[in-house]
């Protein structure tokens, strides 16, 4: 065995360490098996140029296959669930305090006390019931239900 296999094994095994401090990043791992090759390759012959070919290729070849059946290439994937405050727009809320355009007022959506104020003129009262259009800084905007 020459000194090149353990030289590239000791690579790989470092690859693998670095590949830990880095999880589902996959760029370190596909230079372990690219490595790993290179090793096979340095038990046939003594060529430095063939076995650092081989690195390249294979861990070439290993990263697009992780990317590929990773899911990494494909961009991050938004759901249609909304959170926050922006979960508020399209619930429906019972006014606590008299709104009117000119004076915000509160209303109670699920539990919780929220301050509102009216997308357009006019005057709700007490009691009655409001569907949240849209959320700014710490108030809803609500219209009647």
């Amino acid at each position: 065995m020459s000194d090149f296999f353990f030289i590239w094994i000791v690579i790989s095994l470092l690859f693998i360490l670095f590949e830990l401090g880095h999880p589902s990043l996959f760029l370190f791992l596909s230079f372990s098996c690219g490595a790993l090759c290179a090793a096979l390759v340095a038990l046939l012959t003594n060529s430095l140029v063939g076995q650092c070919t081989i690195f390249l290729v294979m861990s070439l070849i290993a990263c697009l296959l992780f990317v590929k059946y990773s899911g990494i290439g494909k961009g991050v994937q938004c759901s249609d669930k909304r959170t926050n405050t922006q979960a508020l727009v399209g619930k429906r809320a019972i006014v606590v305090r008299d709104i009117s355009f000119d004076r915000p007022g509160e209303v109670k959506i699920g539990g919780e006390l929220w301050m509102a104020c009216l997308s357009d003129q006019g005057r709700i009262k007490a009691g009655d019931w409001v569907v949240v259009v849209d959320v700014r800084g710490a108030h809803v905007v609500v219209v009647p239900a």
